[in-house]
């Protein structure tokens, strides 16, 4: 039931409601309250409640009074926001609102005209224009009445047969027109003629298309211009007078009496509740866009319609009903889910029309009352109920305090200003704001030969990103995804479509859906859901099970015993000889009473001996666990202990830990032992050195944990061998292919580079341990030993690159693969390497070391210099991966969400870990399977490949703004001359900045200051003000940790002098006299701003920035637009716009004039 039908009820029963110190009551004859009706009174108890309250307000504000006309008079808050949107882009027209009459029978202009005259003298602010004064702040200017004009345009003969489209081409013309606030009268008529009259050939039948600006009309006004139309036309016809009921004031007066009521006592109670319920709003969604977002909005738009059918929509609004819900509030809850699954966000925001017409003489008035509340819901809700419960919560919040205009709500909370979105909220839903469903299909005129019928609006426009509406009638629901088509494709939006009508369906259909979790709401089709599972994952290969880490190795030692297995800096060592050396010491660790599984320490600089080590370990049954000698002892020991680990092997003294009940060997004294008189096996795949089963741990490598303790990532044989069977298929590995392995033992693609080359009869080339961090080094390797297969880090792959662009030449090397993984590629990386190693094929793989080394991979193919980053590609065969939200539900291709990873890679656990293994290494009941949970964030692209965002935690919030560092750093990396960049958040004086590392290409670094100060002034241009890092630190080379990854904690910090924003002081005269004018307008002193702050930073709001506007034209003497000061918002900015400004004015002053005297040459 509505409020308005239990009005209704309550009254026919005389039963009286009233409020006691803020409880309801009632009053009412015994039994005049039934049952059913208790009922009702406590299903809308909030409502009633509310209602009352209003009344009570409303009884003690000023009455609305009219004002007089001998001055200008400042505008609504409504208005006052569209003429700064109409002053920003130099006249706008995506406010212009059409609405189309088809019109049937013997029309008369004549008549018409005289119509739309009386109804422009009786609405003065149709005939109201728009002018700033000297102060710069907009005022109404109201016209004398004069005559309306109807444009008569005649429908071409030829264009009879398709009038639908030639009209909708006239409309969207005429739409696209832009008013001239200052002059142009509000009310634009055409009318198209389609035929002669019935009666009179020199009369019309056809169309009548209404034109107006949305600052002096309304949804509303639309069905009030109508209806008086039509009254005054036929009072015309019948030659009868019309005395419309007279207008006691007018839209003017509304405009002084809002101002004039933001003085009440209660409205600071009002503020207050939106400071604290919209307190660190996210300033935009983070609905994934497919394409990029333009600097500047664009406003066309595109429409997608669907319906709910009758029974749907019946069930709905009966849900709707039980919840105690109106339908709008139901349609907002939906709206949320599925904008909070399309998102992967809980913090869902969106805006709603409020019609605004608080008192009953405004219901007449034609005018922009509407105002606009933002609804802000956490989705993080356990339940169904949970969430209509604070649906219904937070309408009747918003309700109570919906005095507060959105223009000043906006300025209060100091919001960024950017001119490619709407502030606060980009995100709509409303409902018949179509204009025609508030008017008759059909007005016949009794007896008359004329009728009018409500053909529809204009042509669509995206004021917002996305905005739903939907009308409810006796079919169903209608519902229009209006979308800005800069932004959104058609796929998109219906894809949303298509889930929410899921959405609405499961509701609807499970019993006790109230109770229901809000993660077994599901969005995604069967045929979705097959796709990624099925389609875009291929968790099943034909790789053998069985195999341990060591096993392919044998085998080779018997097919190929004297192929070259490794190479170092002592020289070449076959098959044979590594098998040999790998099974004394095998010998060894079994005379140590080596346990099967047992875990045995590798601490030994890289070379030969790191590979016989951990290949005896294997072959003795044992778990190999590798330590870098640079590591501190303590943290080696740490590790040691944690891993239950007795036995360290090393083949220097100066490794040797100190181990309870533990022992260190040396193992260079192998060959002193009688061990070298034992008798080695004929044949090596024996099954002495093949006593594990393949769901045994092969190893545990240790990395670097949040907590700063090391956490240990436990490896069985058959999850790392399915990587290196799948990368021998893909990759086509050889026995003629040879790796550089300059991956530290301890990093997991050395794995890789010793397992995968000794699997398939290649050869591992070891850098010289003392040089194994040297680019120069690397490429004598590579060149000297014809090394075919590199993988490593991207950072690694650039030193090299760097090397070579020293060197001025190309690789000499067959460089087949270059395997990048590890860390982000710079887009501008493959091109360098296919253009430094002629015939190299650059791949991106990527995992995590508690997935096996790799889980997915792409073949760069093309350049993607100008892509947002490389795509992270598609998982490998036997691999998996997923994309999950909060919930760990599956989302819709293109949201943002956490990378999980399944198949046969995925580890056993952390070593001696339980808690943290039972967190990151989970049981998914849908899926069926078990998920390590990596921390990352991907989305699916169309078609099926996922591109990586950046980490979990690489999300940071300034000043309440929620960041994504990945995102700052995409946009770096697209600048010229920028060949890498790296983002931190800088903690300095007790608040957080943005401090960007960034490495120029060699082009770029021998005019660094001149780049650094274009990229500061893209990164302004593209990115909003809050996410323009305050310091900027040039970095020759990336300092690299042991595995080649970027070592934050090595880069040079940020001195506070960078990044004190908040001191930067005005230097030149033009910024020193701009700061004053911006203190004069800010009420602040000059030494207070910082010349790198934005405008509505540092305390200033729409209202003032027009202000400034005028200022700087009266101060300086040039003409600066609106968009240029939301364009460039810091004083610095500003300054070099007025001194371009000047600049251009004495160059054109300098220009010679033409003369226009006659010339006399005597000859």
């Amino acid at each position: 039931m509505k409020l308005q039908e239990l009005l209704t009820i309550l009254g026919q029963h005389n039963v009286k409601v009233y409020l006691d110190q803020g409880s309801l009551k009632t009053q009412a004859a015994p039994g005049a309250i039934t049952p059913e009706l208790a009922g009702y009174i406590k299903l809308l108890k909030d409502d009633l409640v509310q209602l009352l309250h209003q009344s009570e307000q409303r009884q003690t504000e000023p009455l609305i009074s009219r004002q007089p006309r001998t001055e200008p008079l400042l505008l609504s808050y409504g208005q006052e926001r569209l003429w700064m949107i109409d002053q920003l882009q130099g006249g706008s027209t995506e406010y212009n609102m059409q609405f189309v009459l088809g019109v049937s029978g013997d029309f008369d202009l004549q008549i018409a005209e005289r119509v739309f005259t009386t109804i422009v003298q009786r609405h003065e602010v149709l005939r109201t224009t728009y002018r700033s004064g000297e102060d710069g702040v907009p005022k109404q200017c109201i016209q004398l009445a004069t005559e309306v004009p109807v444009q008569l345009i005649h429908l071409p003969k030829e264009q009879v047969s398709e009038t639908d489209v030639w009209l909708a081409k006239l409309a969207a013309e005429l739409a696209a027109t832009a008013f001239d606030l200052r002059v142009d009268p509000m009310l634009k008529v055409v009318f198209v003629s389609t035929a002669a009259g019935r009666t009179d050939p020199t009369k019309h039948q056809g169309y009548l298309l209404l034109t107006m600006h949305h600052i002096a009309a309304d949804g509303w006004s639309m069905a009030i211009l109508h209806r008086e139309f039509v009254s005054l036309y036929q009072a015309e016809l019948q030659a009868t007078p019309l005395n419309l009921v007279e207008l006691p004031i007018q839209y003017a007066d509304y405009a002084h009496w809002q101002r004039q009521m933001l003085a009440r006592s209660d409205y600071q109670l009002q503020l207050d509740y939106w400071l604290q319920q919209l307190a660190d709003i996210p300033p935009v969604h983070s609905l994934p866009l497919d394409k990029n977002r333009p600097p500047v909005k664009q406003y066309q738009g595109a429409l997608v319609q669907t319906k709910l059918a009758g029974n749907t929509s019946t069930a709905l609004l009966a849900l709707a009903r039980e919840s105690g819900l109106t339908p709008f509030m139901m349609m907002h809850a939906l709206f949320a889910v599925l904008l909070s699954r399309h998102s992967n966000q809980q913090d869902v925001v969106i805006g709603i029309p409020l019609t605004n017409r608080p008192k009953p003489e405004l219901n007449g008035l034609v005018g922009f009352f509407i105002n606009t509340l933002v609804l802000r819901l956490n989705m993080a809700q356990p339940t169904v109920g949970d969430l209509l419960a604070q649906v219904r919560r937070v309408h009747h919040e918003t309700q109570a305090n919906s005095d507060v205009p959105f223009e000043q709500l906006a300025d209060l909370l100091q919001v960024p200003r950017t001119t490619a979105h709407t502030p606060v909220f980009q995100i709509m839903l409303t409902a018949d704001t179509d204009y025609t469903p508030n008017l008759p299909d059909t007005d016949p005129m009794a007896a008359l030969a004329v009728e009018f019928s409500a053909v529809g609006s204009g042509p669509v426009q995206a004021k917002f990103d996305l905005n739903l509406d939907f009308r409810l009638d006796a079919d169903g629901i209608n519902i229009s995804w209006i979308y800005d088509v800069s932004l959104f494709s058609e796929i998109r939006i219906r894809q949303m479509s298509d889930h929410f009508c899921r959405l609405v369906q499961q509701l609807v259909s499970t019993p006790a859906v109230l109770t229901l979790p809000m993660e077994r709401l599901q969005l995604l089709s069967e045929q979705e859901v097959h796709q990624q599972l099925k389609v875009w994952n291929q968790p099943s290969n034909g790789h053998r099970t069985d195999l341990l880490l060591h096993q392919l190795f044998l085998q080779q030692v018997d097919v190929a015993p004297e192929q070259t297995a490794l190479i170092d800096q002592d020289g070449q060592m076959s098959y044979r000889q590594l098998f040999e050396a790998a099974a004394l010491l095998c010998e060894l660790l079994h005379e140590q009473s080596l346990n099967p599984g047992e875990r045995v320490g590798v601490r030994m600089p890289k070379g030969r001996h790191q590979v016989i080590a951990v290949l005896a370990i294997l072959m003795a049954g044992g778990v190999y666990l590798p330590m870098e000698t640079n590591w501190p002892s303590q943290r080696c020991e740490k590790i040691c202990q944690k891993a239950a680990c007795r036995l360290n092997l090393i083949v220097e003294p100066d490794h040797q830990l100190q181990l309870p009940n533990g022992n260190n060997l040396n193992i260079k004294t192998v060959a002193s032992q009688a061990l070298l008189a034992t008798q080695l096996p004929a044949t090596a795949t024996q099954s002495r050195y093949l006593r594990q089963q393949a769901d045994t741990l092969a190893y545990v490598i240790f990395t670097s944990g949040s907590t700063g303790e090391p956490k240990g990532v436990e490896i069985e044989h058959h999850s790392v061998m399915n990587t290196l069977l799948e990368m021998i298929r893909y990759y086509q590995l050889n026995a003629q292919d040879r790796v550089l392995a300059v991956s530290a033992l301890s990093f997991d693609l050395s794995v890789f580079d010793i397992f995968g080359m000794l699997a398939i009869g290649g050869a591992v080339v070891l850098p010289d341990a003392r040089r194994a961090t040297d680019p120069g080094h690397w490429l004598e390797l590579v060149e000297q030993h014809q090394v075919t297969i590199w993988d490593t880090v991207p950072a690694a792959a650039g030193l090299l690159a760097d090397q070579l662009e020293y060197l001025g030449r190309t690789c000499l090397a067959p460089v087949r693969h270059m395997l990048l993984s590890g860390d982000w590629i710079a887009p501008s990386l493959p091109a360098r390497l296919w253009r430094l190693l002629p015939g190299c094929q650059v791949h991106s793989l990527g995992g995590a070391t508690e997935a096996a080394i790799w889980s997915i991979h792409y073949p760069i193919t093309s350049d993607p210099v100008e892509w947002r980053s490389v795509p992270y590609g598609r998982a490998m065969y036997g691999q998996s991966f997923y994309i999950l939200d909060q919930r760990q539900q599956l989302l819709p291709a293109g949201v943002t969400g956490e990378l999980y990873i399944g198949g046969r890679g995925v580890a056993r656990g952390y070593c001696a870990d339980e808690a943290l293994t039972s967190r990151q290494f989970i049981w998914h009941q849908q899926l069926g399977i078990r998920l390590y949970r990596t921390g990352d964030l991907g989305r699916y692209m169309p078609d099926g490949l996922i591109e990586f965002i950046g980490r979990a935690d690489h999300q940071v919030k300034i000043r309440g703004f929620r960041i994504e560092l990945g995102e700052i750093e995409v946009v770096l990396n697209q600048q010229l001359h920028v060949d890498s960049s790296l983002v931190i958040a800088s903690r300095q004086a007790g608040s957080d900045h943005l401090v960007a590392y960034v490495k120029l290409t060699s082009e770029g670094s021998s005019q660094a200051a001149e780049v650094l100060s274009a990229v500061k002034v893209e990164l302004a241009r593209q990115l909003p003000s809050y996410m323009v890092p305050s310091a900027f630190v040039l970095i020759d080379s990336w300092p690299l940790t042991a595995n080649g990854k970027i070592c934050k904690k090595s880069l040079p910090p940020a001195t506070s002098s960078m990044l004190a924003v908040s001191l930067v002081a005005a230097k030149t005269d033009t910024e020193i006299e701009l700061a004053g004018l911006w203190a004069d307008l800010l009420a602040v002193p000059s030494a207070q701003l910082s010349a790198a702050a934005g405008f509505f930073e540092s305390g200033g709001h729409s209202l003032l920035l027009i202000k400034l506007m005028v200022s700087l034209r009266r101060q300086f003497d040039v003409e600066l637009k609106m968009q240029d000061l939301l364009t460039h918002q810091t004083i610095q900015q500003q300054a070099m716009l007025i001194e371009s400004a000047r600049y251009f004015s004495r160059l054109q002053q300098c220009q010679p004039k033409q003369s226009t005297e006659t010339m006399v040459v005597t000859l």
